[in-house]
């Protein structure tokens, strides 16, 4: 694990050469800072230029820790930057209609028989105020759907709907908790060479999570 302040460093470094060298604003989205699961002596950081889609940059650790006794990163340590092979599909994607917003995730690209080895697991909810206690769902569920004239499969919320809950007790003065709601979530291949898209009502939110195969696998026994 980093420290905070190595992070902090890196985010102000990579923000500042990176803003040097394409003439434009650049967001980092530092809280995105990750191992990749596949190459524990990398780190990703996930930043966008402008308003354009976010991108994703590899850098080894050995970087970052020289990011601690140095200034400001050199532009050849940032030299892997390169669109997503995945953005010359968006176009394939609808619009999002009047009431809904539409997510974009560029997944880490990784090789077809690497890809074999991954799940997307995708999380679909709302903030709402709860009492802390019981656990509170959506009913409704994501809908896979075909992108027309291309194939590609894209994923919808139509409507959050009623939301249920578990009939615990509340003990008496227990303040409520603002918690991300979500309808269930859906276990996904990892397919890094197509946008992964979700369109959702307003005020919705979209988060996913990257799940890895063991390396090892286990042998059940003749019964």
């Amino acid at each position: 694990m980093l420290p905070a302040h190595a992070i902090h460093h890196l985010a102000q470094d990579v923000t500042s050469t990176l803003s040097s060298t394409h003439g434009a604003e650049v967001n980092l989205h530092a809280t995105e800072l990750y191992p990749r699961p596949d190459r524990l002596d990398t780190i990703i950081v996930r930043y966008s230029i402008g308003s354009t889609l976010p991108q994703e940059l590899f850098i080894m650790k050995r970087l970052v820790a020289l990011a601690l006794l140095v200034p400001v990163l050199t532009t050849s340590a940032i030299a892997q930057d390169k669109p997503h092979e995945a953005e010359q599909y968006l176009k394939a994607f609808p619009e999002a209609a009047e009431g809904m917003v539409r997510h974009v995730v560029l997944l880490p690209e990784k090789s077809r028989d690497e890809e074999g080895d991954f799940r997307v697991e995708l999380i679909v909810g709302k903030k709402m105020m709860t009492d802390g206690v019981n656990r509170v769902w959506f009913m409704k569920s994501l809908e896979e759907k075909t992108a027309e004239g291309w194939g590609f499969t894209y994923y919808q919320l139509s409507e959050f709907g009623p939301a249920a809950s578990t009939r615990m007790g509340v003990p008496p003065g227990k303040p409520q908790v603002e918690k991300l709601v979500t309808v269930p979530s859906l276990l996904i291949r990892y397919n890094s060479r197509v946008p992964l898209v979700v369109y959702v009502p307003e005020g919705g939110e979209v988060h996913y999570r990257i799940w890895t195969a063991s390396e090892t696998t286990e042998v059940a026994e003749p019964g």
